[in-house]
This record gives C-alpha cells, sequence and structure tokens, in this order.
C-alpha cells in the first residue's frame, strides 16, 4: 500500500511540472523592476551619503527557468537475518532554478552621466567632466582619419598633383584642432548618450532619507547604503517610476560596443 502511494505521488508529481514552470517564470519575471527600483534606491542612499562617489549599475540581459522531476525506484534488495523481506528505495525529487544573467555598467561615459542624474536627483549640480573623456574621443577621430582617407576616390593626374600640395597644409591644421581639442569638447560626440546627456530632466523631492528607524510602516521601496536609508512613500512611485525609466535609457548606451562585446554570460545570479 505504502509502495503504491509513493507510486501515485511520483505520477502526480511529474505531471504538474508544467504548472511549477508557468510559476516560476511569473515569478521570476516579477523581479526585474523590483531588482530595478532596489538599484536606484540604494544608490541615492549612496549619494546622500557621499555625493562625490561613482555610482554602480548592472544591466538585467537574460533570465533562466528551469523545473527539473525525478522519481522511480532506485533499487531491489532482499533482506535476510531475523526479519526477511523485500527492501525498495522509492524517490521522487523536484529541482526548481531561477537564473538571470547581467553585465555590469562599466563605460566611462555612461557611468559619469549616472553620477550626473544622481547628483541632481538629491539636489547637486554634476560635476565637471574629466579631461580625459573628451580626450578619447579626439583621439578616436584621429585613428580613425587614416583609413577614411585611404577610402577616398583617386584623383586625376594634374588634381593629384595640386592635391600633394593641399593634404598635408589640410591635415596639419585638423591635427592641431585635435590637439587644442584634447581637453575640451563634447565626449564621445556623435554618440546617442552624449546627445541625450543635455536634456535630461531629472525629478527632485520625491524619496524621504534618514535613520533605519525613521522609515515608515507605509513606504512603498526602501534602499539603504550603510545605516543611511532612503525610501518612496505610495504618492512619489510615479517619481521613482520615471527616474528609473531615464537609468535605463542611460544604461541602454553604456554596456558594450562591436569592439569590445560582453562576455558570453556575464554575472549570474542562481536561485534554487
Amino acid at each position: 500500500m505504502r509502495i503504491l502511494f509513493t507510486m501515485l505521488a511520483i505520477c502526480t508529481l511529474t505531471g504538474c511540472t508544467h504548472r511549477q514552470l508557468s510559476r516560476s517564470m511569473v515569478q521570476q519575471a516579477s523581479t526585474v523592476m523590483d531588482i530595478e527600483y532596489q538599484m536606484v534606491l540604494d544608490n541615492i542612499a549612496m549619494f546622500t551619503a557621499n555625493p562625490a562617489v561613482l555610482p554602480w549599475h548592472i544591466r538585467i540581459n537574460d533570465g533562466t527557468v528551469q523545473v527539473n522531476d525525478e522519481g522511480g525506484m532506485a533499487e531491489l534488495g532482499v533482506q535476510w537475518g531475523g526479519t526477511p523481506g523485500f527492501t525498495r528505495g522509492i524517490r521522487a525529487v523536484r529541482s526548481v532554478t531561477e537564473q538571470w544573467g547581467a553585465h555590469a555598467i562599466i563605460d566611462p561615459l555612461a557611468v559619469k552621466t549616472l553620477q550626473d542624474i544622481y547628483r541632481q536627483a538629491i539636489g547637486l549640480p554634476p560635476m565637471p567632466d574629466p579631461p580625459i573623456l573628451a580626450q578619447i574621443t579626439a583621439i578616436e577621430k584621429q585613428r580613425l582619419r587614416p583609413s577614411a582617407e585611404a577610402t577616398e576616390k583617386p584623383a586625376t593626374s594634374a588634381e593629384g598633383a595640386a592635391n600633394d600640395e593641399e593634404i598635408p597644409a589640410g591635415r596639419a591644421s585638423a591635427e592641431a584642432a585635435d590637439a587644442e581639442n584634447l581637453s575640451q569638447g563634447t565626449p564621445y560626440e556623435g554618440s546617442p548618450l552624449a546627445r541625450l546627456r543635455g536634456s535630461i530632466e531629472v525629478p527632485v523631492g520625491w524619496f524621504c532619507s534618514g535613520r533605519k528607524c525613521d522609515v515608515p510602516a507605509e513606504a512603498c521601496y526602501v534602499g539603504h547604503y550603510g545605516d543611511r536609508y532612503v525610501w518612496v512613500m505610495p504618492a512619489h512611485v510615479e517619481d521613482l517610476s520615471h527616474f528609473t525609466l531615464i537609468i535605463l535609457s542611460i544604461t541602454k548606451h553604456g554596456v558594450a560596443t562591436t569592439d569590445n562585446p560582453p562576455p558570453s554570460r556575464g554575472l549570474v545570479y542562481v536561485r534554487h
């Protein structure tokens, strides 16, 4: 009777695997925005403690949910002695694995833009850009110019002689302009994020800060950095969502380029 009951349980367990998979998938998907909100509030708490720090963020790329059901009779044996009989090992096992794959945001312009946004959120102006951000842009232009000139159509012999005299002067003026712009100009000029930086309107006054004992019970979302806590009340969840969309827009353009692709998996969080 016991064996029959166990086998019936195994059949029932394996029959509802798809239901468990559906529930796990929905539960995992519902954590995406909770993770984003938590990153935002933890960074804000960090900036209220020290406005000069650099923020941290990850970009969630993919997720996996796996449900494995195993059941059966592992062994069959004969027991001898005072109470002879048969021994049967019956087992039924279910394992659920939920996994998120993510990449850290380490692009210099993206990190600097995030710093500007978080400083504005706490009521402070952005810090000046380090000169190296503009230098990278100028150096990249110098690297791309020879390849662009090599693809130009050759001129006729008469025109070529004239151009041979003009090219050095033009190249010299361009190089002089690049040298002048090494410490000024727009970082990553022409990139979507560079064009976006000057037109971002950051909502302010939508969160509160204090100690852990100051957090009210009706707070919807809470973040902290050390002993510094920030929280959002129900009336300002819309502002939190608006601010989070700004952060997502910035991190979208700050993961990798085609010349420096991210690793195949990146950071991985697995919950069994």
